[in-house]
């Protein structure tokens, strides 16, 4: 999903009419909204976090996504005036966008058993588990 979020946020900055712009950012909308039922399947599962500390891994993974949307109008608001145009913060976020989507596409996962719950150390997890709770 974060490659189709990526490649739309990519063709809105070519857009010189309002529905060349409204027809991207609906669909980047609506696969944000696609995105909040399962974007906390990886933060709550039991497999990868205990039941003590789920909470503040919680608490951490909401308050990096205040803290990205929040840099995130900043840095439109900087590039665009340097770069002179609002379409350029467009084109500068949509390439990380499709970098992460495509590497999270070909991430392995959780190892087998790790849905049900009967692997519980995290160090068998892999690089991508938060390690500070």
């Amino acid at each position: 999903m974060a490659i189709v979020w990526g490649a739309f946020t990519f063709i809105t900055d070519s857009a010189r009419a309002t529905w060349a712009y409204s027809f991207p950012r609906t669909i980047v909308g609506v696969g944000r909204k696609r995105r909040s039922p399962a974007g906390g399947t990886g933060p709550g599962s039991p497999a990868v976090y205990p039941s003590g500390s789920r909470g503040r891994v919680w608490a951490i993974f909401n308050m990096l996504v205040v803290a990205g949307i929040s840099i995130a109008f900043a840095l439109g608001g900087l590039i665009s005036k340097q770069m002179g145009g609002w379409q350029y913060p467009f084109f500068v976020f949509a390439i990380p966008g499709i970098l992460l989507g495509t590497l999270a596409f070909l991430h392995e996962g959780l190892p087998d058993g790790a849905a049900r719950g009967t692997i519980t150390q995290r160090a068998r997890l892999g690089r991508f588990a938060f390690r500070c709770c």
